[in-house]
Order: structure tokens, then C-alpha cells, then sequence
């Protein structure tokens, strides 16, 4: 891959993932403290975002394969997604606020599919480039977490919301429509002769017929339910500890900067590994966060499990979507890969956060207000080691296939438009 492309490539991750982390650290403490609403409540508006991610990248993958290329397909969506979160951020109703994140899931979580297609097209090599690639939306999700969260934030008193909290949400629009820019400029991905005929990408559907991702994808799902357990959890945790607003995204962001390091270490672990190998070193990791949640002092200890962030992340996540790549045909690629993030940021974002506010309801305290982190903490604790074990069992790693290089007159000009 030229070297010009890998950084233009780079720098799209790195807006990519720099939008979710204006939300994902604070938006449980957003609406629980700044808006009032219940630990139920804030679960179900959480949870509705994957509704509209479950049937999107249908969609977007038909249309941006068929019609118009990724990169445009990214742009628009980018461009919606601006718009509704920017509305977002000035409603307190709870169905409008309802209504207009489930607008967001609908039109933002197809672009991390569709990002991903835009680069494994143009990656001549999977486990040597796109680790490095994808490392820097991580570097994205640092860069927000410590200049915004550190030196914006005000740091509010134990129990009274930071007026500048739903700062993140403006923040996190413009960034869309900054994207939206940036995307226009990138390269095609792919030859348009290559698009599916029909809305249902049937041959993808074919890849997740293989034993292996059969396997693969119910621990996807049950892993990526206790993952947004994390998500949902850290703010109002860390805050129930004693951390001030401003410093919870910062310390957060150290999971990510884990998660850098982790990326990097990708291809050569996944070599010397196997996929099998990784995907229990980071269910271990999973475990042993958790644990450490519920445990929940001394301070450096919940410092620690939140540097295994990059652990379990990379190690599960990053090297599935190799593995699912490495079972897909090249028409099949695109449509997998949004199957896959359908599971991921759909059904187990959806169970997640509809769990995760059901344990938060079920464990408040009603004389203090506050969440009983040593038992909501225990639940996820214990998925992660019973997930470990049905992988350990039920996954047997199968032979890729062959992915030959297209025909040069298939591979557009790295510059072209």
C-alpha cells in the first residue's frame, strides 16, 4: 500500500473514532445527572441507537456498492448524523430524545462498517496494515478524551451535573461534518462492477454459515453485551469513587492508549497465536477488569483493569473482523463486514445497554441514588468466564480463503477522487 494512502487512510480513522468518544464516556452521566432521567430510562435510550444499526447497514452497503462509492456513502451519512446529534444536544424531553438517538444509530453506526470496506479493498496485506491503520481511531478517542474532557470540563461537586457536559455532544456534530469533508477526498475503494444485485447480501450471509464464525459470532454477541456494560457503568462508577467529571474521560482514555500499543502488537500476535488464542487472552482480560470494578479500590487498581481496556478490545473485536474478512469472499467482503458490526454495535449494543440499565435500576440504592457497583459489576464478571469457556470448547479455527489481488485495471489510482 502506498504510504501516502496509509496516512490519508490513518487520518480517517482517526475522525472516525474520535465522534464516538465524545459520547460513549459521558453519555450514561449525561442524561442520568444533566437531564434526571432513570438508570431504566438512560438503558432504553442507550439501547435504541442499535435498532436503527441493526437494519442501516443493509441498506448503506447496497447503496454504497451499487450506486454511489463508500467514501460518498460515508460523507452523507456523516453529514445526517451531524444534524441530529447537534439537535440532540439541545432536547431534555425523554422521547425526543428517544426518537432522535434512534435517528443517530440509524445513520452513524453503518460508517464503521463502511470504513472498514474503504480500507480492507485497498490493503494489499490484512494483518500487516490494518491493525496500524485502525490504531489510530484509538489515537482519535485519546486526543478528545484529554483535550476536551481534561482542559473543558469543569469537574462538577459529588452530585451536581457539569453545565459544560453537553458541550461533548456539539463538539461531537462538528466533528461528523468535518468528516463528511475529509471524506469526499479519499480514493474509491473499489470497482462498482463488484456490487451486489440484491439488498440482502446473500453471499455474506453464506460466510456466517461456516462453523468457525457460527462460533465466533454468539461470542460476539454475549461479549459485546458486557463490553457496553463498561460503557455504560465507567461514568457514573467513576464518579460514585470520587473522580470529578473532568478528569473521567482522560482516565478513560487510558484504555484507548492500551488499546494503540495493543494494535500495533496485532498481526504479530495473530501470527504466532491464532485467532482462538487471542480471543481467550481477551476474555481473560474481560474477566479480570470486571473483577477489579467490583472490587473498586484502591484507586490504582481501577486504573490498572481500565488500561486492560486495549486487551480486551483489539484482542476480541479487531482480530474477528480479520477473521471474518480472512473467511469472505471479494464480493462477500463488504456485506460481512456489516453483518458483523450489526452484531456488534446492534443486537450486543442493544442487549448492553437494555441489560445494563436493568442492572443499574435493579441495584440503586433508593436512599442514596446510587448504583450498587460491587454487584452491578459482578454480572458481566461472570458472562466473561462463561463465554471463555463455550470458546475454548466450541471454536475451531478454519483455513482462510484465498484472496488473490484484483486485476490491475480493477485498482483505480491511489490519488483519484
Amino acid at each position: 500500500m502506498p504510504r501516502s494512502l496509509y496516512f490519508r487512510f490513518s487520518v480517517m480513522m482517526f475522525m472516525q473514532y474520535a465522534i464516538p468518544a465524545c459520547i460513549a464516556p459521558i453519555i450514561s452521566l449525561y442524561l442520568m445527572n444533566n437531564l434526571g432521567f432513570s438508570p431504566i430510562q438512560t438503558g432504553q435510550v442507550i439501547a435504541v441507537l442499535a435498532i436503527g444499526a441493526i437494519l442501516a447497514p443493509f441498506v448503506a452497503t447496497y447503496i454504497a456498492d451499487r450506486f454511489i462509492s463508500a467514501r460518498v456513502m460515508l460523507a452523507l451519512c456523516h453529514v445526517a448524523s451531524g444534524i441530529v446529534i447537534a439537535v440532540f444536544s439541545v432536547s431534555q424531553s425523554f422521547w425526543v430524545i428517544y426518537a432522535l438517538y434512534f435517528m443517530y444509530g440509524l445513520l452513524f453506526l453503518p460508517t464503521h462498517g463502511l470504513s472498514n470496506t474503504v480500507v480492507l479493498h485497498r490493503v494489499t496485506d490484512v494483518k500487516r496494515d490494518f491493525g496500524g491503520i485502525r490504531m489510530w481511531g484509538t489515537a482519535g478517542w485519546v486526543f478528545i478524551a484529554w483535550t476536551f474532557g481534561l482542559f473543558w470540563l469543569q469537574g462538577a461537586a459529588p452530585g451536581e451535573p457539569d453545565p459544560r457536559l453537553g458541550d461533548a455532544l456539539r463538539l461531537c456534530a462538528l466533528l461528523h461534518f468535518a468528516l463528511a469533508i475529509y471524506c469526499v477526498t479519499l480514493p474509491r475503494e473499489h470497482d462498482v462492477l463488484d456490487a451486489p444485485k440484491t439488498l440482502i447480501p446473500w453471499e455474506a450471509f453464506r460466510v456466517f454459515t461456516r462453523p468457525s464464525v457460527i462460533v465466533l459470532s454468539i461470542a460476539t454477541l454475549f461479549t459485546s453485551t458486557i463490553h457496553q456494560h463498561y460503557y455504560f457503568g465507567m461514568g457514573p462508577f467513576l464518579k460514585s469513587i470520587g473522580v470529578a467529571e473532568n478528569y473521567i474521560m482522560p482516565l478513560m482514555s487510558i484504555g484507548q492508549a492500551s488499546e494503540v500499543l495493543m494494535l500495533l502488537l496485532l498481526g504479530r500476535a495473530l501470527a504466532r497465536w491464532g485467532t482462538k488464542r487471542m480471543l481467550l487472552v481477551a476474555l481473560a482480560a474481560q474477566t479480570l477488569r470486571f473483577a477489579a470494578f467490583g472490587i473498586g479500590a484502591p484507586f490504582v487498581l481501577v486504573a490498572a483493569a481500565i488500561a486492560m481496556h486495549g486487551l480486551c478490545y483489539a484482542f476480541f473485536f479487531t482480530a474477528a473482523y480479520i477473521y471474518i474478512d480472512e473467511h469472505s469472499t471479494r464480493r462477500a467482503r463488504a456485506g460481512a463486514q456489516q453483518l458483523y458490526t450489526i452484531l456488534i454495535m446492534g443486537a450486543g449494543y442493544f442487549m448492553g445497554h437494555s441489560t445494563a440499565g436493568k442492572l443499574g435500576q435493579r441495584f440503586l440504592d433508593p436512599a442514596t441514588g446510587l448504583i450498587d457497583f460491587h454487584k452491578y459489576w459482578a454480572v458481566p464478571t461472570v458472562t466473561a468466564v462463561l463465554i471463555g469457556v463455550f470458546l475454548a470448547v466450541a471454536f475451531h479455527a478454519e483455513a482462510p480463503l484465498p484472496h488473490p489481488a484484483p486485476a490491475p485495471a480493477e485498482i483505480p489510482d491511489a490519488d483519484a477522487m
